[in-house]
């Protein structure tokens, strides 16, 4: 039995391609609503490299991201973002506040950035970002945003972001992979759902997680 993403079929999927020379524009939504009852939502670390940086070294980045906050309580899934970056995408519940959830990315970060300087920063300045990938916590702030799963690029080929298993990724998806025109035949192979438990995820940000980053 394969998986279908809902409300995108093949059929859509040509007539986005369709949509390649006219430079298509993504969606890209906060993290969250103001509203109290939507804020069990994603909250997604943002891994943007220098040009330098070659694809497994961002892997290796996203795994050592990934285990940190696995360490911290925290499961995680990955995204492409139709670029040359990754996201890892960590759902919380609602009782986690925005400037929370925000000063708690950072001090993430920054541990991460602290523990290996010669391959992270913190800051978004691409002068100070050579050979380094720049880990963006900023996106977990009330009002910023990320981009969404099947959202094209508005570059060559109109890549697409899509959400992929951990596994996908240590056996070698390439940032270009997914595009309008080959991502029908990604649904039609898929036989298990990359979101697969992540709607029902019920974690959030414990004392214990709070002590490991004082």
């Amino acid at each position: 039995m394969h998986f279908q993403a809902p409300g995108l079929t093949p059929r859509l999927c040509k007539r986005l391609g369709s949509l390649e020379q006219a430079k298509p524009a993504f969606a890209d939504p906060p993290p969250a609503e103001a509203a109290p009852a939507a804020r069990k939502t994603r909250r997604p670390f943002d891994l943007d490299p220098d040009p330098s940086v070659p694809w497994d070294r961002m892997v290796e980045g996203a795994y050592e991201l990934r285990e940190r906050l696995e360490r911290l309580g925290l499961v995680t899934w990955v995204k492409t973002t139709g670029g040359k970056g990754l996201h890892v995408v960590a759902p919380l519940a609602r009782r986690q506040e925005f400037d929370e959830v925000r000063e708690f990315s950072r001090r993430v970060v920054e541990r991460m950035v602290h523990d290996a300087l010669e391959c992270y920063i913190a800051t978004m300045s691409k002068a100070k970002r050579k050979g380094k990938i720049f880990v963006d916590h900023l996106r977990n702030g009330r009002g910023s945003t990320a981009i969404v799963p099947f959202s094209s690029r508005a570059h060559e080929a109109a890549p697409v972001a899509v959400l992929i298993r951990w596994e996908e990724l240590e056996r070698g998806v390439r940032p270009d992979q997914f595009t309008v025109a080959t991502l029908p035949r990604r649904l039609r192979a898929l036989k298990r759902d990359p979101r697969e438990g992540f709607l029902e995820a019920r974690q959030s940000l414990t004392k214990r997680a709070w002590a490991a980053l004082e």
